[in-house]
C-alpha cells in the first residue's frame, strides 16, 4: 500500500507543479489566449482525478503478474501525458514569456 500511496502523490506533486506553471502563464496571457490555458488547466485536473482513481482500483487483484502489468501502463500512460503537457507549457512559455526588445 505504501508504493501506491508514493505513486498518488508523486502524480499530485508533478500536476501542483503544472497547475503552478499555468497559472502564471494565465496571468500573462492575453485575452484569445486564456480559453485555451482554461482547457488546458480542465484537462490536467480532470486527467489528474483519473490517474488518482485508476491507482485506488486496480485490475487483477491477487494475480502479482497482472497487477504489475496494470501499474506498468499506469505509469507509462502517465508520463506520456506529463511529457505532453509539458510540451504545451513550454510552448505557451516560448510564445508568451518573449522578452522585450
Amino acid at each position: 500500500m505504501a508504493s501506491r500511496r508514493k505513486l498518488k502523490q508523486a502524480i499530485h506533486t508533478e500536476v501542483e507543479e503544472m497547475l503552478f506553471d499555468l497559472s502564471i502563464l494565465y496571468s500573462v496571457a492575453p485575452e484569445e489566449r486564456e480559453y485555451a490555458i482554461e482547457q488546458l488547466i480542465m484537462k490536467v485536473i480532470d486527467n489528474e482525478r483519473d490517474f488518482i482513481a485508476r491507482i485506488s482500483h486496480t485490475d487483477g487483484k491477487g494475480e502479482r503478474k497482472l497487477v504489475r502489468n496494470y501499474y506498468n501502463k499506469l505509469r507509462e500512460e502517465y508520463m506520456h501525458f506529463a511529457s505532453e503537457i509539458e510540451g504545451e507549457i513550454s510552448k505557451l512559455c516560448n510564445e508568451l514569456l518573449v522578452p522585450e526588445a
